[in-house]
C-alpha cells in the first residue's frame, strides 16, 4: 500500500464510509417496511379476531336463548343465573370448588332435615 498517496487513501476510506451509510439505509429501509407489513398484518388479525368474537357471541346468544325456550325459563331466572355466573368467574371459584359446595350444602339439608324430623318424632312420642 506504499504505492498510495494519503489523499488517495482518504478518498478510499470516505468511500467505504459512504458504501456503508448505503448498506445501512438500505438495511433501516427493509426494517422499516418489514415493520410496515407487521403492523398491516396485526391489523387485519386484529380485524379477524373481532369477527370471530362476534360469531362466538353470536352463537353463545343463540344458543342461550334456544335453552330458554327448551327449558321455559324465565327472563329473571336467566339473568339471576348469568350474574351468579359471572360472580364465579371474578372470584375465581373451580367447578370443582362449586361441586363441593353444593355437595357439602346438599348433606348439611339433608342432616337438619333429618334432624328436625327425629326431634318432631320424639315431640310427638313424648306427648302420646
Amino acid at each position: 500500500m506504499k504505492w498510495l498517496t494519503q489523499d488517495s487513501l482518504s478518498i478510499i476510506k470516505t468511500e467505504r464510509q459512504f458504501d456503508m451509510k448505503e448498506t445501512t439505509k438500505r438495511k433501516l429501509k427493509r426494517l422499516h417496511q418489514k415493520l410496515n407489513e407487521l403492523e398491516e398484518r396485526m391489523k387485519k388479525d386484529a380485524i379477524d379476531k373481532r369477527a370471530i368474537q362476534k360469531q362466538i357471541q353470536d352463537i353463545e346468544s343463540t344458543e342461550i336463548f334456544n335453552m330458554i325456550r327448551k327449558g321455559g325459563l324465565s327472563l329473571e331466572v336467566v339473568c339471576d343465573d348469568l350474574e351468579l355466573g359471572k360472580k364465579l368467574r371474578e372470584s375465581g371459584i373451580t367447578a370443582s370448588e362449586i361441586a363441593e359446595m353444593i355437595t357439602s350444602e346438599s348433606n348439611t339439608e339433608t342432616t337438619a332435615m333429618k334432624e328436625t324430623s327425629t326431634t318432631q318424632n320424639e315431640k310427638e312420642r313424648n306427648f302420646e
